[in-house]
C-alpha cells in the first residue's frame, strides 16, 4: 500500500470529499466569500416585524393561489362554492389530481361540471 501523498486519487469514496480536509487559506476563502450571505437554514426576516403595507402586498400577491371552485348541476345551477382548491378537494374527499382533471379538460366530477367562474361568467 503507498502512502496518500503518493497517490493520485486518496479520497476513499470516488467523486466525495470523505476523508480529506480542507487547508486553512481555502477555510479562510470560503469564509470571506460566504460574508453576508444568508448559507444557513435561517430565514432572512426571522424576529423582524412587517408594517401594514408590507402585510398587504403580500396577501395581494398570493390572492391568485386561492380562486373559489364553483360546481354546477347539468342544467348550470350552482350546487357548491369553496373558496380554495384545497378546500374543495377536502369537502369532496377527493384527490387533487382527479379535480384538477375534472377543472382543466371539462369532465364530470360526480356528475358536477367544476369551475373558476361564478355563473354569469360561465360557459360550457
Amino acid at each position: 500500500m503507498y502512502p496518500k501523498s503518493q497517490l493520485y486519487n486518496f479520497l476513499y469514496v470516488a467523486d466525495s470529499r470523505l476523508g480529506s480536509l480542507h487547508s486553512e487559506e481555502s477555510k479562510l476563502l470560503m469564509s470571506i466569500n460566504s460574508k453576508g450571505k444568508n448559507v444557513g437554514n435561517v430565514p432572512i426576516n426571522k424576529g423582524k416585524k412587517l408594517s401594514e403595507l408590507e402585510r398587504m402586498k403580500l396577501i395581494s400577491g398570493m390572492k391568485h393561489r386561492f380562486k373559489s371552485i364553483y360546481l354546477y348541476d347539468d342544467m348550470n345551477n350552482l350546487v357548491a362554492n369553496y373558496e380554495s382548491f384545497n378546500a374543495a378537494c377536502v369537502s369532496e374527499k377527493c384527490s387533487k389530481s382527479t379535480l384538477r382533471i375534472s377543472l382543466t379538460k371539462g369532465i364530470l366530477f360526480r356528475g358536477f361540471k367544476v369551475s373558476y367562474y361564478y355563473p354569469c361568467l360561465f360557459v360550457f
